[in-house]
This record gives structure tokens, sequence and C-alpha cells, in this order.
């Protein structure tokens, strides 16, 4: 026998169980939707942040001058753009082409001083002296040699100091040298008799600092220089763009998802109580115990469907990922579940749902019997027949457009589009699946009777 209204709310799911798991459902549904679009911007930000730090390092500017403008940057240039009040430190780099003695080819090759920035721009760990050499490992398989073997270039030894992986680049990976900025400045000279001080400058600018400006400040200096943001790559630039547009899409879907979940599940749950609302107020409840109800029910639904729904979005991180990647055969770049702000989001959702299901449920809560009874009465649902042909006309055609983007339709946008249509449609025929089943639960259910109603209600006294 229930003896509290905890009790009382607690049993209208073990009487409407199929409403009671559709509700569940839908916030599941609708929280992982949010957890995982929010988790995913916040990892795309940190890969374009990871993204500009793999390519150029710890830089924030590169300077110098075009190779066809034949112009050698001194030391008094140097200094004028190492007094500019937002630069922290640079480094010099040398670009040359020196002959190695084996192939009899010029290679790529670069003259750097051993500090951190010339590291993170050229991935190597160790510091490399006036005889030695790194270079990468195409180029060292081509020659044949290892760690601590030696090989002549311009017909001078230098013993190898490390050997780095392959940068891939449009499929094909450029071989280079690394040298010391001693090493290859007097090959320089030795080629040309000039002393060149750097062929351009790696610059770090200071925390918080407007690197545009500092680009314009040091463009002043000398308004034929050449001055590079690592920012502004431009093939990043599109990437961020075409970014930004996947997110406001799916920042859209999950807000018409989320709404369209809720308001037709939540109109039935309403739906199916109010006719037990109206016996319970024409016995006496009060609106604060029937709000108590109401409360209890919705924070259930929304405690269960928000962990139901973060629990989802980790499982799809973790093993829907390799499947999709098999499915659709394109890679997908390994993301880190970031769970701080999973569990925020989740907390946030089920505060937002809670007060969008309050709101119909108070006003519910307060209505009179005899109008409760008048509006379940003159509720429609002739439309049911169109939202069940609705229903599964969206989901066929989203089975039919997933197949047709993973296994017909040609790789990029077009593919892209096709795919992200047929799971709208997989989303929108799955509410109104939902919604059909559950107005054919309200016509089938078995509701308490008079009798049941007011024995249950008092005994919550």
């Amino acid at each position: 026998m229930i003896k509290s209204v905890r009790g009382l709310s607690l049993r209208f799911f073990k009487t409407n169980k199929f409403t009671a798991i559709s509700s569940i459902v839908s916030v599941m549904l609708a929280v992982s939707l949010i957890v995982t679009m929010i988790v995913f911007s916040s990892h795309a930000k940190q890969s374009v942040i990871n993204e500009v730090k793999n390519v150029y390092g710890d830089m924030d500017l590169s300077v110098g001058y075009n190779p066809d403008q034949n112009k050698l940057m001194d030391k008094s240039l140097l200094q004028n753009i190492k007094e500019q009040e937002n630069v922290e430190y640079m480094s010099k780099v040398l670009v040359n082409h020196l002959q190695v003695n084996k192939l009899n080819t010029a290679i790529y090759t670069v003259g750097v001083q051993n500090d951190s920035l010339s590291k993170s721009r050229y991935h190597f760990s160790k510091n490399i002296s006036n005889e030695e050499v790194t270079l990468n490992d195409g180029l060292a398989e081509t020659l044949q040699v290892k760690v601590g073997e030696k090989i002549k270039i311009e017909n001078k030894s230098y013993v190898v100091k490390e050997v780095l992986p392959d940068i891939e680049a449009g499929g094909s990976a450029p071989d280079i040298l690394i040298l010391s900025e001693g090493a290859v400045k007097q090959h320089i000279y030795e080629k040309t008799g000039k002393h060149n001080e750097a062929t351009y400058l790696l610059i770090k600018a200071k925390e918080n600092a407007d690197v545009l400006a500092l680009s314009s400040e040091i463009h002043k200096i000398d308004k034929e220089l050449r001055i590079d943001i690592a920012e502004e790559d431009e093939f990043l630039k599109s990437n961020l763009a075409s970014l930004h547009i996947f997110i406001i899409v799916l920042s859209t879907l999950i807000l018409i998802v989320t709404a369209l979940l809720l308001v037709s599940n939540f109109e039935v749950f309403l739906y199916k109580y109010k006719s037990q609302f109206a016996i319970m107020r024409s016995m006496g409840a009060t609106t604060k115990q029937m709000f108590k109800v109401i409360f209890i029910q919705c924070s259930v639904i929304n405690f269960f469907g928000g962990i139901s729904g973060l629990l989802l979005a980790v499982i799809s991180k973790r093993f829907l990922q390799s499947c999709l990647e098999h499915l659709f055969a394109f890679q997908i770049n390994s993301m880190n579940f970031d769970y701080k702000i999973a569990i925020v989001t989740v907390i946030f959702s089920i505060f937002f749902i809670e007060l969008f299901m309050l709101y119909p449920s108070y006003r519910s809560s307060k209505i009179l019997p005899v109008k409760l009874m008048r509006e379940n009465e003159e509720s429609d649902f002739s439309n049911k027949k169109i939202r069940s042909i609705m229903g599964k006309f969206l989901l066929m055609s989203s089975l039919f457009l997933t197949v047709l983007g993973g296994f017909v339709a040609n790789k990029g946008d077009t593919q892209a589009i096709v795919i992200l249509i047929g799971a709208i449609f997989l989303v929108l025929g799955s509410i109104y699946f939902i919604s059909d089943l559950s107005l054919f639960d309200i016509n089938s259910m078995s509701t308490y009777n008079e009798k049941n109603i007011w024995k249950e209600y008092i005994c919550c006294y």
C-alpha cells in the first residue's frame, strides 16, 4: 500500500511503464546529443590550436625576405626587430640547398639555433653542433645511415645526431637536412662570399600580445619584409570556417531535436496524467501536493535520462567511432572525452529540461477537475495515421540515404551532406515513431479507477 506522496508518484511509473521509459529515452537522446556537440566543439577548438602548434611550433610570426628579392638580413635589422615591445624572443634560421655527396643532389637545408623555438618548429629535440646533422627518416633510408654514422655534405663529414619522422605533405615526405646555424652560415659564405645573418626569423610574441599589431610594427621597419602569421595559414582558415559552419548546423539541429522530443513526448506524458490529476483534485488534493507529485516524476525522469545520456555519449565516443570509420571508410581524429565539460553540460541540461517540464505541469496542477476532463476530451489525435506514415517514411529514407552516402556517393562534400541528411531523417523519424507509439499506448493503457486513486490518496496522510 502506498503511504506517501512520493510513493504515489513512483506508482505512476509502474502503471505507465511505456510512457515513463519513452520519456527517459527522450531526455537521454537530447542530453546525449547536447553533450556530444559541446565536447566535440571543445575538442575542435583545441584541435585547431594543436594543428597550428604542430605545423609552426611555438612561433607566432616568421619574418624575412622573399628569395627573389635578393636581400640579406643584417645585424641592425635583427636588432630593430628584437627591440619591438611585444617580442618575447626570436630565433634565426638560415635556408639553403646543400649537396649530399652520396646522392650528388642538393637537399633542402636549414641552419638553426639550439633553442626551444627552432626545436618546436622543426621537431628536433637534441642540440646540434657544427659537426652534426639531423635528417628525416626517408632521407636516412635512402642514404642507408643511422644515428651515430657519418655522411658527407659539400665534401664535409657530419655525424647523424637524430633521425626525425617524415612529415607527410601532399602524399610525399620532403627531404630535409638540419644543421647548426654556424655550419650553414659558413657554407653560404664559401659559396657567395657574403655574411647572411638569417634567411628569416622565428618570433614568439609576449603572452596576450596582439600578433597582428606586432606584425604591423615590424613591417614599418622595412616595407619589403614578408611576414607570415601562424594563425593565418589558408588551409587552417578554410578548415576552421568549415568547422564553425558544422558546429552551427549541429547546434541548430540539437535545439530542434530537443524541442521536438520534449514537446511530443511530454505532451503525451501530461495528457495521460490529466485524468488521474482530475480525480485527485476532485477528492481534495491541494495544488502543493499535486505539484510535489509532478516534481518527483520530472526529477526521476530527468535524472535517469541525464545519466543515461552521458553514458550513451561516452559509449558512442568509445565504440561507435571505430564502427563509423570502418563503415564509411574515412579516418576520424582521435578525441579525448572531456568529462568535466560533459558533466557540467548534463547538469545544465537537466536543469533546463526540469524547468521546461515543470511549467506545463504546474499549470496542470492548478486547473480545476472539470476543466481538466474537458481538455482531455477535446484533445485531437486525428492526425495519428499521418504521423505514423511520416515516421515510417523518414526512417526508410534515412536508411536509404545512409547506405547511399556510405557506399554509392562520391567521397567529399556530397557524401557528407547525404549522410547528414540521413541522420536528420533518422532522428525526426524516431520522434514521429515514438510519438505514434505513445498515442497508441494512450488508447490502450489501463488507468487507475476512482476507488484505487482514492485509497492511495487517503494513504498519503
